[in-house]
């Protein structure tokens, strides 16, 4: 069935009119924001279920999406592939793998290690059958100038045959994959003290739902940062252009086979492996939902075909709390034919390019940076929790440290200055270059900077805190969020030190010739996130070491612990340091990963206040609640640039995180992830 958008939203719009129209638009949005709050509270097992579900789509919508958008092929015997991978990997497993191999599970998994000697076999199998018959049937097809419509009656001939083989080879029977029962996770969860939900997940779906992820990140990587993925997109934007400009266009459409097939056997065999079970009709049943989710997600998009699959995914599971499922496909199309009054090309079409590239490629830069900020902010939100959530130190300074490691890593790496960049700078300590990779083979500077830059601000902090860590509650919060501004201060009005207001640009950056700049994310990524799980690890040892009992004792009684023969000032001194050394750490990659850094970027709201609204989201005194908050505020802070219309506003977002904060506060003050109280 083709549903023809823009026709639909003309008559529409001559009903209601254009403003009648936006209007229309703007309540959808505001229902399906409703309604996806509503799921999330009240079924959240239902759409948990249904993310699950909609990974498993995916599998298989995704090289779906890729030879439609690359051959302009509706291929009607994608399913049919899927199921011959899964019955090749089935005969694998029961000719060529010694039994005992499938015995030992992985795991939590149901499945034996044996599953990844089969799989590759499945894959490579179907990819080759998908070359020949392309060769036999759609190359001279296209040949002849066959239409789109008589390619996909062939690929239905296809499908029909290629399903009665399968049937009369392996019978009509239900046949079972090998597995070992394994219990299934299960979590409660208290919604806002409203009602507990209880959640239901098979283990096996959870590493579906994995592959799934991986499978669009490569089929993009490969899109976007290789040769033949880019000959390829060329090709599916205009065949004609892409000969003259010396492209072999029928080796491209050969690859396209070759992935399009592999990822289809890829899918089928998972999708059997987490269902335990397979049959000859099981990936023509999984067709109407395949191709609902690559219309969702803009037709011949593999990337939209992702985020197709798990909206169908989920619109499915969450209607089943008032339909049968057995109406599954008329609500999969229903919510398609919204979704397309809104947005007639899908969620990542495009009219002009079936691949959307600038857009998702877009998307996909604003999460690399999204991460790497985020697991700034949750390194400097542990330290934050050392100081308040484990000590009790009312810290709003945290300002101080972010900037100090920020701009102590920056001048000990920069070159000398250059006076055509800047007027005042005098000092550069060129580390990059004395002992980086053009000198030594690798960037030896980096681990020194770090931790530079976090022995500096542990010695400021030791220093101001050996005048002011006897004052306690507003006095020490006040003082501390005057060492702040101190700080910046400083370095706005000390030009010789940092250049004053201009502040500090072309900061090198660790491994940055590896990559383009524009990609250079993915890169510190990485980085950051192995510092953070140092210092995650670090911290916790800390935390239940002696030494990190005895500061519990002092959060909770300092009065007491003084009794029993605590020197409390110095455990708070030390305590006091060591979460600034934190920020300072922290502070130094934001430097690297910003490339520049100015005064500016560290006034208290987003480098003081922010954090602490992570750490109350999270909940204070729990690390892993620190973390977590972090990159959950973040995301949302982040992120809401993207909101359309109206919501979008940088004072309505603000307005927005200012309220998140209250009603976290309100409904659950002991943040998202509470503190375990133990006996110290």
């Amino acid at each position: 069935m083709v549903i023809n958008t823009n026709a639909l939203r003309d008559v529409v719009v001559s009903i209601v009119g254009e403003r009648g129209f936006k209007a229309i638009e703007r309540s959808l949005l505001i229902f399906v924001v409703a309604l996806a709050v509503w799921a999330l509270i009240w079924q959240l097992d239902l759409t948990v279920n249904g993310l699950l579900v909609g990974s498993v789509y995916a599998l298989g919508a995704v090289g779906l999406s890729l030879v439609y958008g690359n051959l302009h092929l509706p291929n009607i015997a994608h399913g049919d592939y899927m199921t011959l991978g899964a019955f090749v990997a089935l005969f694998v497993f029961g000719t060529l793998v010694p039994e005992a191999w499938s015995q030992n599970s992985v795991g939590p998994f149901t499945f034996s290690y044996a599953l990844f000697i089969v799989l590759p076999i499945g894959v490579a199998f179907v990819a080759i059958f998908a070359v020949v018959v392309d060769q036999l049937v759609y190359r001279t097809m296209r040949r002849r100038g066959a239409l789109p419509g008589v390619m996909a009656l062939a690929s239905l001939g296809v499908a029909i045959a290629l399903r009665g083989f399968i049937q009369y080879i392996w019978g009509t029977e239900v046949e079972h994959f090998p597995r070992v029962s394994k219990k299934f996770f299960i979590w409660t969860v208290d919604l806002f003290h409203l009602h507990d939900v209880q959640v239901r997940v098979p283990p096996d779906m959870i590493f579906v739902a994995i592959a799934a992820i991986v499978l669009t990140l490569a089929t993009y990587l490969f899109l976007n940062m290789t040769r033949w993925g880019k000959a390829m997109r060329a090709a599916a934007d205009n065949e004609d252009l892409a000969r003259v400009t010396g492209i072999d266009v029928e080796r491209t459409n050969l690859l396209t086979w070759v992935i399009g097939g592999g990822m289809a056997a890829a899918a089928g065999i998972l999708f059997a492996t987490g269902q335990g079970q397979l049959l000859t009709i099981s990936g023509w049943k999984l067709l109407i939902p395949l191709f609902a989710a690559v219309v969702a997600g803009g037709i011949g998009n593999p990337y939209g075909a992702f985020a197709g699959a798990i909206f169908v995914g989920v619109v499915g599971e969450v209607s089943t709390a008032w339909l049968e499922p057995s109406y599954k496909p008329a609500v999969f199309f229903a919510a398609i034919i919204v979704l397309l009054l809104v947005r007639p090309n899908g969620f990542f079409g495009q009219s002009r390019s079936c691949w959307a590239v600038v857009e998702f490629e877009g998307i996909i830069l604003h999460i690399g940076g999204l991460l790497v900020i985020a697991g700034i902010y949750a390194i400097i939100n542990v330290g934050l929790n050392v100081h308040y959530g484990h000590t009790g130190l009312f810290n709003i300074g945290i300002a101080a440290f972010f900037a100090l490691g920020a701009y102590t890593a920056s001048i000990l790496v920069m070159p000398p200055p250059n006076p055509d960049l800047y007027q005042r700078y005098e000092w550069g300590g060129n580390l990059a270059f004395t002992l980086g990779s053009e000198r030594i083979g690798f960037d030896l500077w980096f681990p020194l900077v770090l931790i530079a830059a976090a022995a500096v601000c542990a010695a400021v902090a030791y220093l101001v805190g050996s005048i002011t860590i006897r004052l306690r509650g507003d006095y020490l919060a006040i003082t501390t969020l005057g060492l702040g501004e101190t700080i910046r201060l400083v370095f706005t009005n000390e030009g010789w030190l940092a250049d004053g207001t201009r502040g500090l640009n072309g900061i090198p950056r660790v491994m940055g010739g590896l990559v383009d700049p524009h990609w250079y994310d993915f890169v510190f990524l990485p980085l950051v996130l192995i510092v953070l799980v140092i210092v995650y690890f670090v911290s916790q040892r800390l935390a239940a070491s002696p030494w990190g009992r005895v500061i519990l004792a002092i959060r909770e009684n300092e009065d007491t612990a003084e009794m029993v023969g605590k020197n409390v000032f110095q455990f708070k001194l030390q305590a006091f340091a060591y979460g600034a050394a934190l920020m300072g750490i922290g502070g130094a990659l934001y430097a690297f990963a910003k490339h520049s850094i100015t005064p500016a970027a560290f006034e208290p709201f987003f480098a003081t206040f922010i954090i602490w609204a992570m750490l109350i989201l999270g909940g204070s005194g729990n690390h892993r609640g620190a973390i977590l908050g972090a990159f959950v505020l973040w995301a949302v802070i982040s992120s809401s640039q993207f909101l359309p219309g109206f919501l979008g506003d940088p004072n309505l977002r603000l307005a927005v995180i200012g309220l998140l904060i209250v009603v976290v506060l309100l409904v659950r003050p002991a943040g998202l992830i509470p503190e375990t109280r133990t006996r110290t």
